[in-house]
């Protein structure tokens, strides 16, 4: 793992040591440092960070109930695999709620959550010039929310913010030019929602999940196609 998952569990280290560890290996697995299927070694954890094996262990469990890593009896822990399935399972969720949500948000929206999903635009595009792609990926991920939140539906945020982190994993393959075009789509969808045009921001929403569905089936789809 990286310096900057290290120095992020310094940061963490004197309130909640398994959430710490937690929220580091959770990071290592987004960023691909801990890679698909790799074994994550208790005793290595332990010894990186100047802690016993209990609360490593007490971490790995919480990854495992979110869907994280997977423990196998006698064999250890393992970083969850990326499968086609659980990537076909992730937008089937998202093609139920994000449509949706961007409907109830045109309907609910506030003044202060449009300022605010103005806001992320701007700021995309900025990140957009400058071919940052670490923020670009922050910002979706905000501006999704942002959206959700707007929807005025809690179970629904709180069920896309896990989607969303699953999601994550299968789109480290993805290019630049891939994820900038998939950003622009976001600048209508929140024009949609300025305009309070339900049925236009539950349409452009559900274009554009079927879009980023495809940019993150192509890798899986090659990588079969490799291996057969």
């Amino acid at each position: 793992m990286s310096s900057a998952t290290d120095e992020l569990f310094s940061s963490h280290l004197p309130r909640d040591i398994p959430s710490a560890v937690q929220r580091v290996l959770k990071e290592a697995i987004l960023k691909g440092e801990l890679a698909a299927g790799s074994r994550i070694k208790i005793d290595e954890l332990a010894a990186r960070f100047g802690v016993s094996k209990i609360p490593v262990r007490e971490a790995l469990r919480m990854l495992e109930s979110d869907g994280w890593v997977t423990s196998q009896p006698h064999k250890g822990t393992y970083v969850r695999s990326l499968t086609q399935q659980e990537l076909s399972e992730i937008f089937e969720m998202r093609k139920l709620m994000e449509p949706r949500s961007a409907k109830l948000a045109a309907a609910r929206r506030t003044p202060e959550q449009l300022a605010k999903l103005e806001s992320l635009i701007g700021e995309s595009k900025k990140a957009i010039e400058k071919a940052d792609l670490d923020a670009i990926t922050d910002l979706n991920k905000r501006l999704h929310m942002a959206i959700a939140e707007a929807a005025g539906n809690s179970l629904l945020t709180e069920s896309l913010e896990k989607l969303d982190l699953l999601m994550r994993r299968y789109f480290m393959p993805v290019s630049w030019d891939q994820r900038r075009d998939s950003m622009k789509q976001h600048e209508a969808i929140v024009q949609a929602i300025v305009d309070q045009d339900e049925g236009l921001a539950e349409k452009l929403t559900m274009d554009h999940v079927c879009h980023t569905e495809a940019l993150a089936s192509t890798p899986m789809t090659n990588a079969v196609a490799l291996t057969a």
